[in-house]
């Protein structure tokens, strides 16, 4: 039996993160460089700085013996079994995934738009 824990901490884009490219959105010039110096963002990103907290266990069984049949005949044979409980996911009191809502108020991040 192994317990099988998740403790990931993802803290990408926490500060907001830009993208500037020539196919972003209307309003682009064209050319990502100018579009940066004039402030131009064709995707903006920002992460929330949460981690995963989850864990599972993993059940395994296996048996195995071996028959000599004869001198020159040995038979090798097993049985395994294999269970796994369900991902049990601890992060914000079990709800784990947040998506985005328009007009809808997130209870987890009390200050996200």
């Amino acid at each position: 039996m192994r317990k099988y824990l998740v403790k990931n901490p993802f803290g990408a884009r926490n500060n907001g993160s830009y993208t500037f490219t020539t196919t972003g959105n209307s309003f682009t010039t064209g050319d990502a460089g100018l579009d940066f110096l004039l402030g131009i963002p064709a995707t903006y990103a920002q992460g929330s700085g949460a981690y995963i907290n989850a864990y599972a266990f993993l059940n395994y069984m296996y048996v195995q013996d071996t028959w000599k049949a004869l001198s020159n005949l040995t038979l090798s044979y097993g049985l395994g079994y294999q269970i796994d409980t369900p991902l049990h996911n601890l992060q914000y009191g079990g709800i784990g995934v947040t998506c985005f809502i328009p007009g809808q108020q997130s209870k987890i991040f009390s200050t996200a738009a």
